[in-house]
Order: C-alpha cells, then structure tokens, then sequence
C-alpha cells in the first residue's frame, strides 16, 4: 500500500498530541491510554516501516471508533461523523479519507490542527 507508513504515522501523531490535548483541558481528567491502529491484511511491515502484529483475541479490534477510507483528492474529504442517536449522545463512528492522512501538508492548511480536530 503506497503512502502506509505516513497514514500510520500522522495516525500516531495526531493520537498522541489529540491526548495531551485532552489531558490538559479537562486538568488530567480524560487521555487516550491506548489506541490500536488496525491495518490491511496485505500492508506489509517493510513497505509500511512499522511493526504489524495480527491481533490477539483479547485486542478489541472488531469494532471501530475511526474508519479511514479510500478517497480522492478532488472529491470533497471532509471528516465526519456517523450519528443516529440523540445529540449529545456517542456517535458510531468518525470517518476521515485516508487523503486526509497522506496529504499532510494540505490536511492542515485546510482544517489547522489535526490533533484539536479530534478531540473537538
């Protein structure tokens, strides 16, 4: 998979600066403790640069809070949500054009910081 490596590392960032984020505005009170990056079965760990493990029966992985899909860059790659419930309620899922992710540069020109995006 071409441009794996920068999905799976602006992926990272993005949780890591996105749990300080958190951690700091709600005075320590919420953080993200861990995050399980699930990938395609045919991305490899050299054309990824990046440990990939299969998942054990105990990694929840079956269900997803994220979803990253294919897109193009002309088409409109906004992230959003998937809310069925009541406002104020936790959505299904959030969803982001893996674009988002392999034009970084483009990405944050657009919507600012990536991290405060995710916590918003």
């Amino acid at each position: 998979q071409d441009g794996c490596q920068e999905i799976i590392s602006n992926i990272q960032s993005m949780f890591t600066e996105g749990s300080s984020i958190l951690h700091s505005a709600l005075s320590g009170r919420a953080y993200f403790n861990q995050v399980t990056i699930v990938v395609p079965p045919f991305w490899s760990e050299a054309k990824c640069n990046n440990s990939i493990t299969t998942p054990t029966g105990n990694t929840p992985y079956k269900s997803w809070s994220i979803l990253i899909v294919p897109g193009h860059v002309v088409q409109d790659s906004s992230p959003h949500t998937v809310q069925s419930k009541q406002c104020g309620e936790q959505g299904e899922e959030i969803i982001f054009q893996q674009h988002f992710f392999t034009a970084w540069n483009t990405t944050k020109t657009r919507w600012g910081n990536t991290s405060k995006l995710l916590v918003k």
